[in-house]
């Protein structure tokens, strides 16, 4: 192990010869550096991705890419021009400035989609989010769409052949056959 790496493991780490009473400056600072990385698009946060069974691949025009969730997934399989995670728009939540990672910028037609189920729209934390993405759409002449269950259950049974050879094939129809037309079977 070289030198410089063993200095920075344990004790030998300079963060553990640090003031105690500086290290929430120390620790703010990280922070904004860290926020102003994200608000840039220069940074990407993966906390969902860390957690069990939350990454879902997916090949569009033969390129594997990454989502945090089936629905996500599916969605830019039915809407394959749309960009992934693109957009950010600040906003405040209980007094914090946050950075709000849009789910999905439909570049030509100027609309921006948050997946978000219908449980979910109505929390203090997403209405600051939506909020501050309806400003912001109104502001740069965009839309501003939440796609919630009701879209894939509309979608869902007329675009399920979408997943078919998908790398996540299986996982991908097993969390979303509850949107499956029951009518049609």
């Amino acid at each position: 192990m070289n030198g410089l790496v063993k200095n920075k493991k344990g004790v030998g780490n300079t963060i553990h010869k640090m003031d105690q009473n500086k290290m929430p400056e120390y620790r703010k600072k990280l922070s904004d550096i860290l926020k102003g990385k994200i608000e840039r698009g220069e940074f990407k946060p993966n906390i969902h991705n860390s957690w069990r069974n939350t990454k879902y691949k997916v090949i569009i025009d033969g390129v594997e890419k990454k989502f945090r969730s089936s629905w996500e997934a599916f969605f830019n399989l039915v809407n394959p021009l749309f960009s992934y995670e693109t957009r950010r728009v600040g906003y405040i939540h209980k007094d914090e400035k946050h950075t709000y990672i849009i789910d999905f910028d439909d570049i030509t037609n100027k609309i921006l989609y948050e997946i978000k189920p219908a449980s979910q729209e109505t929390l203090e934390k997403n209405l600051d989010k939506i909020k501050a993405a309806t400003i912001w759409a109104n502001s740069n002449n965009y839309q501003f769409k939440v796609i919630n269950d009701e879209w894939f259950k509309i979608n869902y049974p007329k675009f399920k052949y979408l997943l078919d050879g998908q790398p996540e094939e299986i996982r991908l129809k097993r969390n979303l056959r509850i949107y499956e037309n029951k009518e049609n079977k």
